[in-house]
């Protein structure tokens, strides 16, 4: 199997001191995290507004006597409980929690003890590695997918990252299921409706613009690059002599009016945010591609088709020793 490939992972950081929140912000670069800051005040708005995040950094001081941090972990575990909340402590072992109330928090953790944090963070949020080829191929596949289906749009991916959330981010929304020898799961497309409407009306998909305020016509455009993605995703990696030998399924829950999706299990989302925009600046979308392996994951057994495998070798993307 190919080395892993780096992802990041947003968490939010709620820290009043500033020598710790300085400490805790370099813990973060050496451990693939961005950190987002918020204050106290203002948690729950920030909450709702950031609905890509890996995990939670709370302090048990937070230095003002209207807000305390139990309550905080109660409200973490009652409205987002797929977060991790890591609790910062002056002495972990000194702080007594009742049995409910520890269970709000992932780990108690001081900043003379970050090597144990370090293993907690690694096993809920980075659980799961992802073959560095894996990983560039999907991109690739993504950007040829983008390129076709949006009309002179520069396309540009930013890191790859991983979440926790179980939010979908926009109004129209695809799945559809993958399966390999090694994986087995689900891809998920994203995208704003209104900015999908604006890029139809300025004749950058293959949908007339008289057809823009047809909602059907814009679900037609994520329909059609989710095909498109599927296929090279089948194409690039699905076994050709494979049979299914693995028909378990888990319930899939689905809730528009709160944006919320469950697959039935915790494991993290490997995400694509792909950036579009036009030249002259007049159309612009963010399409977000996720994929969960929440029914079989076994990246030592990654496999892609020998074809794929030939053409990076001659474009210089794969050298053989």
């Amino acid at each position: 199997m190919s080395d892993s490939a780096t992802v990041f992972a947003k968490v939010l950081v709620l820290e009043n001191d500033a020598a710790s929140l300085g400490r805790i912000k370099a813990f973060c670069d050496s451990s693939n995290l961005l950190p987002l800051t918020a204050r106290f005040d203002s948690f729950v708005a920030t909450l709702q507004e950031n609905v890509d995040l890996a995990g939670i950094f709370l302090s048990e001081s937070t230095g003002d006597s209207e807000f305390d941090f139990l309550a905080i972990g109660e409200l973490v575990s009652r409205i987002r409980p797929e977060l991790p909340v890591f609790l910062r402590c002056a002495d972990p072992a000194a702080r007594t929690l009742s049995p409910e109330s520890e269970g709000y928090f992932a780990c108690r953790y001081s900043l003379d003890s970050l090597d144990g944090l370090r293993l907690v963070v690694a096993e809920r949020i980075f659980s799961f590695s992802y073959p560095a080829v894996l990983v560039s191929g999907l991109i690739d596949m993504a950007k040829t997918a983008l390129e076709s289906q949006f009309i002179g749009m520069d396309v540009v991916t930013e890191e790859p990252y991983v979440v926790l959330d179980k939010h979908i981010m926009g109004e129209i929304f695809t799945l559809v299921p993958i399966e390999t020898g090694w994986c087995r799961g689900y891809m998920m497309l994203q995208v704003d409706e209104t900015e999908l409407a604006n890029l139809v009306n300025n004749h950058r998909t293959h949908v007339r613009a008289a057809h823009a305020e047809d909602f059907r016509n814009l679900n037609g455009v994520v329909n059609e690059l989710t095909n498109l993605l599927w296929g090279s995703f089948k194409n690039r990696y699905l076994q050709l002599n494979m049979t299914s030998q693995n028909l378990s399924q888990v319930p899939l829950v689905i809730n528009p009016n709160h944006h919320h999706i469950s697959f039935g299990a915790n494991n993290p989302q490997l995400c694509f945010k792909h950036n579009l925009s036009s030249a002259d600046g007049t159309a612009s979308i963010t399409v977000f591609q996720k994929f969960v392996f929440n029914l079989s994951w076994n990246p030592e057994d990654f496999y892609q088709n020998d074809v794929v495998a030939e053409a990076q070798e001659s474009a210089g993307e794969l050298e053989f020793f």
